[in-house]
């Protein structure tokens, strides 16, 4: 008796789309072109800096481990300058997104909150 003939197919882990979000930040203010995204989305978070100061991205989680620890961070960005951070959402929840670089003792840090749904 043969064996019943099937076909594979290959499960893979790519992104199934990417989204561009626009990250503006100032020396008062960040804004986001979108505060969401789907889970298993890859999103490039192009940051750019149109203040007077050095300012930073960084994507961070509650928990055990920062996510900010891990690199999922642009690192100082210049006055006027844009970088680009890719990052592939695998987990649910709200996250934040700040500037973690020091600013004046009386204005509070950049921040927003960042959906994965």
């Amino acid at each position: 008796m043969p064996a019943a003939n099937s076909v594979a197919r290959t499960q893979t882990t790519e992104p199934t789309e990417v989204i561009r979000i626009n990250v503006t930040m100032t020396d008062l203010r960040m804004t986001l072109s979108d505060k969401s995204a789907e889970r298993g989305a890859q999103v490039d978070f192009w940051v750019r800096n149109l203040g007077r100061k050095q300012h930073d991205f960084t994507f961070e989680a509650t928990g055990a481990a920062p996510l900010s620890g891990l690199g999922f961070s642009t690192g100082p960005i210049k006055p006027r300058k844009t970088v680009v951070l890719q990052l592939y959402m695998d987990y649910r929840g709200d996250f934040t997104v700040r500037s973690s670089l020091k600013s004046d003792a009386n204005k509070p840090r950049l921040k927003q909150t960042f959906k994965i749904v």
